[in-house]
């Protein structure tokens, strides 16, 4: 099997130019004198005859147990992964009556980047009937060659280290509804960072883990959380607040003993029926022993990867 390499430039060009050829040939097929704004989801969903979904779904009326999906595949650009594709997926279900079950929803889908980084998340949120519990579970697989800038809040653009490594990372928990709004619970996280491989040598990365090519964390968690919003997807005049402890034991296979505190909150304000002004607090701690360093709270490893973003 031949595999064909497409250079940085030519990427951009050959995007640039399927653009364009879409754009032109809706203008020929449009008597009006203006153009209807396209992007690149519209590019895909031509070529691939996919078909727009109707966001204003009743979801009064889903009957449990049937599937939505909400798939859309991308183009973006970072300062991080360069250009890359992405294909991402929703899947929303309801496990009971809509009057006293919340929205269950998992997300996935892969991303590639040009940099060779890949991408493949598995992040849900499934309640049970009732909302007697709420099972949480983010699950991941990446193979990302990229810059860690070493450790404290005055990093600069000199210190950028070049490191390559793979992750796997497996998070379950579940938690028992037991008043109101209240629900609280037990879970393992594992963390395994492996063929882990420093092409610089240049910053905090060699001095704070001496080189190691692989480091694991792997604990238990106990999580207590508030939860208003009924949609995950569409929260409304909603709270969200949750306090996690996670404690890593050489017991379960951890590299070192070590603790961390989760404290997040959330808070959502309806303006409209289209508008949703939101407000988040993240919060990360680690103490009481040294956690690997790709274990060490960081821009971008939130669960929805938000922190940091531009």
């Amino acid at each position: 099997m031949k595999i064909v390499v497409i250079k940085k430039a030519n990427f951009y060009i050959i995007l640039l130019i399927i653009n364009f050829v879409f754009v032109f040939s809706q203008s020929k097929a449009q008597s009006q004198d203006t153009i209807k704004q396209v992007d690149i989801y519209d590019v895909f969903r031509h070529i691939f005859k996919i078909k727009s979904v109707n966001s204003r779904i009743d979801t009064a009326k889903i009957p449990p147990g049937k599937l939505l999906f909400v798939f859309a595949p991308t183009v973006e650009y970072t300062l991080e992964a360069g250009a890359q594709a992405s294909l991402a997926m929703n899947i929303s279900f309801y496990t009971g009556n809509q009057s006293n079950t919340n929205l269950s929803v998992i997300n996935t889908g892969a991303q590639y980047s040009i940099h060779n980084q890949l991408m493949a998340p598995i992040i849900s949120n499934i309640w049970s009937k009732g909302n007697k519990i709420d099972w949480l579970g983010d699950w991941r697989y990446y193979k990302y060659p990229s810059y860690t800038y070493g450790l404290g809040s005055n990093s600069s653009l000199s210190k950028a280290d070049f490191v390559d490594y793979s992750y796997v990372k497996f998070y379950e928990e579940m938690l028992r509804h037991f008043k109101s709004k209240y629900y609280a619970g037990f879970g393992y996280y594992l963390d395994y960072h492996y063929n882990i491989i420093d092409k610089t040598l240049l910053t905090d990365y060699s001095d704070y883990s001496k080189n190691a090519t692989s480091s694991i964390s792997s604990g238990l968690v106990a999580h207590f959380m508030y939860d208003s919003r009924i949609n995950v997807n569409n929260p409304q005049n909603a709270f969200y607040a949750s306090v996690l402890y996670r404690y890593n034991s050489t017991l379960l296979g951890s590299e070192n003993n070590w603790q961390g505190l989760q404290l997040e909150a959330r808070k959502y304000f309806k303006l409209s029926a289209n508008k949703i002004l939101a407000f988040w607090s993240w919060n990360e701690f680690t103490f009481d022993g040294k956690a690997p360093y790709f274990d060490l709270p960081s821009n971008g490893w939130d669960t929805n990867s938000n922190t940091g973003r531009g």
